[in-house]
């Protein structure tokens, strides 16, 4: 099994090159995939971390945010805030 950082290499490389491409379907598929329940909180934070730049091109990642602060304040109360600073953005409207 592979360590947080190379897990976490992985998912900026792949959504990187997806942002790139302007593929944004790409990353929601991705960001829908993911099992919240289950990952790492680092990892999660990554999933924020590298989204966060295109979040107004991304309207399920608000829904993705939402799940993972819900997550957060059943495992680690008392950090949610610090945790998730700077990491909520909206997505622009649609038209």
């Amino acid at each position: 099994m592979t360590g947080i950082n190379e897990q976490l290499d992985s998912i900026f490389d792949e959504i990187d090159d997806l942002l790139l491409a302007e593929d944004f379907e790409g990353v929601e598929l991705i960001l829908r995939g993911v099992d919240i329940l289950n990952t790492d909180t680092t990892l999660l934070l990554g999933y924020l971390t590298i989204t966060l730049v295109a979040a107004e091109d991304l309207p399920y990642r608000a829904g993705f945010f939402n799940a993972v602060k819900s997550h957060l304040q059943s495992i680690e109360p008392d950090r949610v805030d610090a945790l998730l600073k700077g990491l909520e953005a909206t997505p622009k409207e649609q038209p």
